[in-house]
């Protein structure tokens, strides 16, 4: 049993709903089956000693709850539950025994022992309510552990995502400095526009830094000011193409991960031919499904071992993401490197220039 998972709490509306619930059905159950009682005499004495022994009932969960006794074993609860309910019948029995001269003598048999088993019966009605009571708290003690389960779990998945969410390269933001220091003074206007791309990149990934999806729409700005800078640095060198439908833009991708692709694709592209790289880019709708595709010029083999680890970044991300309902591959057709990904689609009223 979990030690820090509170066992029901005795001012919940839980509480109070199984409370009626339970004496309302032994009460229900004790008066149809002693048919004899329908008198209003006995109705009455049967009725008030019930209503004793609820109010005993909750002094013993009472004690139950202040005492943590369901953090203890089921063997140890079993025998501290029964004699929890020897001592809870003793006050039912002395209380109403003088009050069962008032019923009638044929209505109560055995009227000089009756004492001994009213006590019996008592012990028996405060143990049916034990048994529900527990089970109520077992069930109230797993509802709470799934929910705290739930909550360790989704917490989990955001610190993993927030991990795996890949920011801006270092590698790309040095190489970035460098070109601005050359064009500061080659080419002042030049830098002014690759000072605003890098600015509205940053802008793009602190903004996002809380969001595990964005719209596709927003990642495409933000892929844009990616290739005006690195098309300042390799000019002719970068060739890329974009195929994206302006009915789709709404349409939801998790951060970063459009970025992550033509990055790799764009970096090891280059990497594996000085006479540049050709990158293209293609996202569409399908059965529901958005489909990614990232491709470019070269072979798989000479791919870099961190672009083995930005793809891994990316398949953990979908699956913290959408478990088994998305996937990545990597492959290499006709020496083209073609990375394809898909997830399922949502939307969310949203546009913007798409990605030239």
């Amino acid at each position: 049993m979990e030690k820090d998972i509170p066992v029901g709490p005795l001012d919940s509306r839980g509480y109070w709903r199984f409370q009626l619930c339970a004496w309302g059905f032994l009460g229900g159950y004790l008066l149809t089956v002693n048919l004899y009682l329908w008198k209003w005499k006995p109705i009455l004495l049967k009725t008030s000693k019930l209503a004793v022994l609820m109010l005993v009932s909750h002094f013993i969960a009472r004690i139950a709850f202040s005492r943590k006794a369901f953090q203890t074993g089921r063997g140890t609860l079993l025998v501290r539950v029964m004699i929890a309910c020897a001592l809870g019948a003793i006050l039912p029995s002395l209380v109403f025994y003088p009050l069962g001269m008032l019923v009638p003598h044929k209505a109560i048999p055995f009227r000089f022992i009756w004492f001994l088993p009213d006590y019996v019966r008592n012990i028996a009605i405060l143990a049916m309510w034990g048994g529900f009571y527990a089970a109520f708290c077992f069930r109230e003690i797993s509802n709470r552990a799934e929910t705290e389960r739930m909550r360790l779990v989704a917490s989990s998945k955001d610190l993993q995502l927030s991990t795996l969410r890949n920011q801006l390269n270092p590698h790309f933001l040095f190489n970035s400095f460098n070109l601005l220091r050359s064009l500061v003074e080659s080419d002042p206007p030049t830098a002014r526009d690759a000072i605003t791309h890098l600015a509205e990149m940053m802008r793009h990934s602190l903004s996002t830094a809380s969001h595990n999806t964005i719209t596709l729409a927003r990642e495409l700005e933000f892929v844009e000011s990616y290739i005006a800078l690195e098309r300042l640095r390799y000019e002719e060198r970068l060739r890329i193409t974009a195929d994206v439908s302006d009915l789709i833009r709404g349409r939801r991708i998790p951060s970063m991960l459009l970025y992550t692709l033509v990055e790799n694709a764009v970096k090891y592209g280059i990497d594996q031919n000085l006479n540049g790289v050709d990158v293209s880019c293609r996202i569409w709708l399908e059965s529901e499904r958005l489909w990614l595709r990232v491709t470019n010029s070269g072979m798989l083999s000479h791919e870099s071992k961190s672009a083995g680890t930005g793809l891994a970044n990316v398949r953990r991300r979908l699956e913290l993401l959408y478990g088994n309902d998305a996937s990545v591959e990597l492959c290499e057709l006709d020496q083209t490197v073609v990375a394809e990904a898909n997830w399922p689609a949502t939307s969310e009223p949203d546009t913007a220039p798409g990605m030239s």
